[in-house]
């Protein structure tokens, strides 16, 4: 059996709900918990031995000519601020835009947080799910000749961490539950399961590297892991730089905010912040150079 990303990302949840409970994983409990081979089972623990050194292949997107790119992230549905997606939607049809990429954190899954939850009256994760697919069928219908990209981000994890650790038993039934309750595939909405690249500048959510760092300059700390152009959310931040090589060559970073609505989102009320909401349009020439330009949105205005 071939170790799929799907399988690894499943390894790594069962792999924390074991040292959680200060065991550790054996070859006999993954070959247990996921019916699978014993070479299969050696593979993913020589993996999760040396996972500081091994790396996935990212994904690549061509571009055939010029395009023009919207850049969102973090709506955290059902909490997204809706008159300011409204405005971002608006800007992005002027902008004619042929290319949408959402970077994770589009659904909430608030119900499902290890958080205190206050709010009993919240929504039901199938709840959150349906107002989300809805968000993308009116996407699709806005920009018919779209090419729409989402990449999950960790509050999508939320869904398979809560079930691997409540019901490991069952953990295999949920593959493909999230892409299949968003609609993605009859939305003809492309799905990837981890960073990727369009022309010369790379898209991720923004969890992507280890722990630590200062958040105050998250595009420096980012940019010593990736060293290239990129772009990513997460962080519910406005923040760009620039960066030079010894050898001349430039680099640009870019963290593009965020589009929920900080009065819903019980965990932030009464609590201050410097989150800013905002977006990205990425315009690309032929060879893969792009202009980025990342807006803020600041009194119901882009600026």
């Amino acid at each position: 059996m071939r170790i799929t990303y799907e399988l690894w990302k499943r390894t790594l949840l069962l792999q924390r709900e074991f040292e959680k409970r200060g065991e550790r994983l054996s070859r006999n409990k993954l070959q247990e918990a996921f019916q699978i081979s014993e070479q299969t089972a050696r593979g993913l623990l020589f993996a999760l031995d040396n996972k500081d050194i091994i790396s996935l292949k990212p994904q690549e997107i061509s571009l055939s000519g010029g395009a023009v790119e919207l850049v969102i992230s973090d709506l955290h549905i059902p909490f997204h601020h809706k008159a300011a997606t409204e405005l971002v939607l608006d800007f992005a049809e002027r902008e004619r835009v042929n290319i949408i990429s959402i970077l994770g954190d589009l659904v909430d899954f608030y119900k499902i947080s290890k958080f205190i939850k206050k709010n009993v009256r919240a929504k039901r994760v199938n709840d959150e799910l349906k107002e989300a697919k809805q968000f993308l069928t009116e996407l699709r219908q806005r920009f018919p000749n779209a090419r729409i990209i989402f990449k999950p981000g960790n509050h999508e994890d939320r869904l398979e961490k809560y079930i691997v650790e409540k019901a490991s038993e069952i953990a295999d039934l949920i593959e493909g539950l999230l892409p299949n309750k968003l609609g993605l595939a009859e939305l003809n909405i492309e799905l990837k399961d981890r960073f990727y690249r369009i022309g010369k500048l790379w898209h991720l959510h923004g969890d992507e590297k280890p722990a630590g760092g200062n958040p105050k300059y998250v595009v420096k700390v980012l940019f010593q892991y990736i060293l290239r152009n990129f772009i990513f959310g997460h962080y519910h931040f406005w923040q760009t730089d620039t960066f030079k090589s010894i050898d001349g060559k430039y680099y640009w970073g870019g963290c593009i905010g965020h589009l929920s609505d900080v009065t819903k989102v019980e965990y932030m009320q009464g609590r201050l912040n410097k989150w800013v909401m905002g977006f990205a349009i990425v315009k690309y020439n032929s060879d893969g150079w792009f202009m980025p330009r990342v807006y803020k949105i600041i009194d119901g205005r882009i600026v």
